[in-house]
């Protein structure tokens, strides 16, 4: 027999490998998308300074950052029931991603350094993924409450 009821729905598509990876897609979209546009506003700020490339690597590791917790939020967002599962995907694709883009760029000499930077990756993805859950969502009130809570009393 079907369960056709809400919660059988719910359960069912909490853990459906569609929602788990489409959302792991938008948040290596929202980050690349970041990404680019942090980039893109630092490097214009860097060459606007007397010495552009003392400020070329500390702000594409910020924009990297930056783009990662942006992903993560993004993934937090629109994971649903499975936030973490489809945040641990994200993470793993984004670990990946980076990792095939910036270790051919290093070479051998410092892929420790890289090490470190991917590992502080991780951490930033994480912060993003969990931030949403732990901030207190804002209940809304309509319009007459609002009034009544403002209201000045006679």
């Amino acid at each position: 027999m079907k369960n056709s009821t809400k919660e059988g729905k719910k359960a069912r598509e909490a853990f459906a490998f569609s929602r788990l990876f489409r959302s792991a897609l938008i948040g290596i979209g929202i980050m690349i998308a970041v990404a680019l546009f942090t980039m893109l506003c630092s490097s214009a700020i860097a060459y606007s300074m007397a010495d552009p490339a003392a400020f070329t690597f500390p702000f594409g590791i910020a924009s990297l950052y930056i783009s990662i917790f942006a992903g993560g939020i993004a993934v937090s967002k629109t994971g649903g029931d499975s936030r973490l599962l489809s945040g641990l995907i994200y993470t793993a694709a984004a670990f990946l991603l980076f990792s095939a883009i910036k270790l051919p760029m290093m070479g051998n000499e410092s892929v420790g350094g890289a090490g470190i930077y991917m590992l502080i990756c991780l951490a930033f993805s994480a912060l993003g993924i969990v931030f949403p859950i732990i901030l207190p969502k804002r209940r809304k009130s309509n319009h007459k409450k609002r009034a009544e809570k403002f209201r000045r009393k006679k």
